[in-house]
């Protein structure tokens, strides 16, 4: 019987298979291992749950090992969709940012 963190795909296996960064099993004799969901991530191999990312980083796509965060002058509002840069008349100032600021008065970006 595989443990948790770990899968065997071979009937009668003697030997089960670490999942890698990336992928999670949360169940003991899993036939396979489960990609991290876009907006997610785990950076270690042999888990059970994928860690969701802070705000202003991003997984895009499955599998992810580790999120990122977004460059100054793009925001993203949710940790699985993409990073945008800011609307004009808006910025960021610097990294990780869920949004963007108001250019003050008379200023624009």
């Amino acid at each position: 019987a595989c443990p948790v963190g770990s899968y065997s795909n071979l009937q009668g296996a003697v030997s089960c298979v670490v999942c890698p960064a990336g992928s999670v099993s949360s169940e003991t004799n899993s036939t396979e291992c489960r990609p991290c969901d876009a907006g997610k991530f785990q950076s270690l191999a042999n888990q059970t749950t994928c860690q969701p990312c802070n705000n202003g980083s991003v997984a895009s796509d499955t599998s992810a090992t580790m999120c990122d965060e977004c460059s100054a002058g793009q925001f993203a509002e949710a940790a699985h969709l993409p990073c945008r840069p800011c609307h004009e008349g808006f910025f960021s100032p610097n990294g990780g940012r869920t949004q963007c600021l108001a250019c003050a008065s008379g200023e624009h970006s």
